[in-house]
């Protein structure tokens, strides 16, 4: 057995200089005049100096690990306090929710026998007018139906009969006066200019029960409702320890507090992160071998939000070729298929007793064909497409013209943009045939990135990236180099917000480094594939 290469002289100045830095956020984080934002950047850069210890010689020892188990633990427990200081108290006390959201997920599943995809905003803007008059101030709303800017009163005069009883709209009335009861003025009247509702309707099941049995005006019932994100993640984070090791699971949950994308929805939200819980389950019960749970998981996550069907791309093309070259399955991948469809069957299924059958299918691809075609405009997404629909140098525009110039930029780009998506595609297929079956599941976001124009908040699982081991490298150094890479999206982020201000510019520079993270990544596979090659029995250097 050959022995392999030592990485110690190679892991000095990356963790010389990750100390460095970390140094220097601890002199921050003692100053309390230094913002939040310099609090983040050295807790992030503590996360990636973990990380890599974690890859080196003195990391792989039981003295090592326990010691760096218990350093993410404070430096966890550190983010926890910097994102809930301020909320966990009034969240408790019954004086904090988000707003925004609670409004699209509260009201829209609770009245979506009357409001369906479609008539949130205008019905909203109705009770308002007949209440306290919150968005008097609000000109112009979006048509739910395709997304154009509309008059409020074009919106309020094109409901012909209100479909409610007057029971339902004196209690629409009254929970729509509790949300604004705890949101700012000026988020109330920039919440109705967003994209409506648009839960699955498996997730607009679990809304609707929830919104239908717990009351916003009742503080205790409240508070129930909104820290149902914890209940969940808590043990979500806990089975993630059992399958990846506390350093990685205390790292993720750090990256999770930390992340942009993430920073004002961890407290406060109705059940915003279900699908955060099933996937991070579904993953890790899979590693562990609980085949028939991961299905389940997985079969939750998909109904209730789609996209995390992408963690499933590569082990079927694993398990596929396996098939081709063995004609077997192994029982383990068959009880996970069987579970995953009874789930997703199991689910259709509610949806069709529990709410207006296929209708709610019919509404829900409606809304979404536009919805998707819609996303690269926005600000504060990621996708590929995102970025060519962005002009650094162009002067700001008032919102309205500044969708039509982001989608005359894209079609001057779109040759480029499809010559992109081909050769990251092919950046895909070969990070999954490097890639072993466990680890080409922990790849999901990637092909996620490529393909879709997803939400901020989803981008939390490419820190699932940082947790994939053997075979993938025959250098611990190569690990603890791409670990440091992927979690450096956040400080690369909190360093570049002090130069600009401008949200395009910064989720734009966000969506390039992630394009070179994938290149990055691809270059260091495309080098192992050669080494396997040329010496195909040699064995791996034991990283976790």
């Amino acid at each position: 057995m050959a022995t392999p290469r030592p990485d110690r002289n190679r892991f000095a100045p990356l963790l010389l200089g990750l100390s460095a830095l970390a140094g220097v956020g601890w002199w921050l984080l003692t100053h309390e005049d230094i913002s939040s934002t310099a609090h983040a950047i050295w807790l992030s850069c503590a996360i990636a100096l973990g990380l890599a210890l974690e890859r080196s010689a003195w990391g792989q020892r039981v003295t090592g690990r326990r010691v760096l188990i218990a350093v993410m633990a404070l430096v966890c427990a550190a983010t926890l306090y910097l994102r809930g200081q301020d909320k966990v108290p009034k969240l408790a006390r019954g004086e904090f929710m988000q707003g925004w959201n609670v409004y699209h997920y509260y009201m829209g599943s609770k009245y979506f026998d009357e409001l369906g995809y479609f008539g949130l905003y205008k019905y909203t803007f109705l009770a308002d007018r007949e209440d306290r008059n919150v968005l008097r101030k609000v000109r112009k709303t979006r048509d739910l139906h395709d997304y154009r800017w509309v008059p409020v009163q074009g919106e309020i005069d094109s409901i012909e009969t209100n479909g409610f009883s007057p029971a339902r709209w004196s209690a629409f009335k009254r929970d729509l006066g509790d949300v604004f009861d705890l949101t700012r003025r000026r988020t109330a009247r920039r919440m109705v200019t967003d994209l409506g509702y648009n839960a699955t309707p498996f997730g607009h099941l679990v809304f609707s029960t929830l919104s239908s049995r717990l009351s916003l005006g009742d503080v205790v019932e409240r508070t129930v409702l909104l820290s149902l994100d914890w209940v969940i993640l808590i043990p979500a984070f806990f089975v993630f320890g059992r399958a990846f090791g506390g350093v990685r699971a205390f790292a993720f949950v750090g990256c999770f507090m930390l992340f942009f994308g993430a920073t004002p929805f961890h407290f406060g939200g109705m059940l915003r992160f279900f699908w955060l819980a099933t996937v991070l389950v579904g993953i890790s019960c899979y590693k562990l071998g609980h085949y028939k749970t991961a299905g389940f998981a997985f079969a939750l996550a998909v109904a209730e939000r789609v996209f995390p069907v992408f963690f499933l791309v590569g082990p079927a093309l694993h398990v596929a070729w396996s098939w081709f070259r063995t004609k077997r399955l192994p029982h383990g991948r068959v009880n996970f298929a069987a579970s995953f469809l009874a789930g997703l069957t199991l689910c259709f299924a509610l949806t069709l007793t529990g709410g207006r059958g296929l209708r709610d299918w019919r509404e829900f691809g409606e809304n979404m064909f536009h919805h998707a075609d819609f996303q690269y405009l926005v600000e504060k997404k990621f996708g590929v497409k995102r970025i060519f629909s962005h002009d650094f140098g162009a002067d700001k525009q008032p919102h309205s013209a500044d969708k039509a110039r982001k989608r005359r930029i894209f079609r001057e780009q779109e040759t480029y943009y499809r010559l992109t998506l081909i050769a990251l595609l092919g950046c895909v297929v070969i990070i999954y045939v490097a890639s072993d079956e466990g680890n080409s599941m922990l790849v999901g976001m990637i092909p996620a990135f490529v393909l879709e124009d997803i939400s901020k908040y989803y981008l939390v699982l490419w820190f699932l990236l940082f947790c994939m081991g053997p075979p993938l490298f025959r250098s611990r150094y190569k690990y603890a180099v791409f670990d440091v890479t992927v979690v450096g999206l956040i400080p690369a982020y909190y360093l570049l917000s002090q130069h600009t201000k401008s949200a395009m510019n910064l989720y734009t520079s966000a969506n390039f480094y992630m394009v070179a993270t994938v290149v990055g990544l691809t270059a260091l596979l495309l080098g192992e594939l050669r080494r396997r090659r040329r010496a195909p029995n040699r064995s791996e250097t034991p990283a976790t």
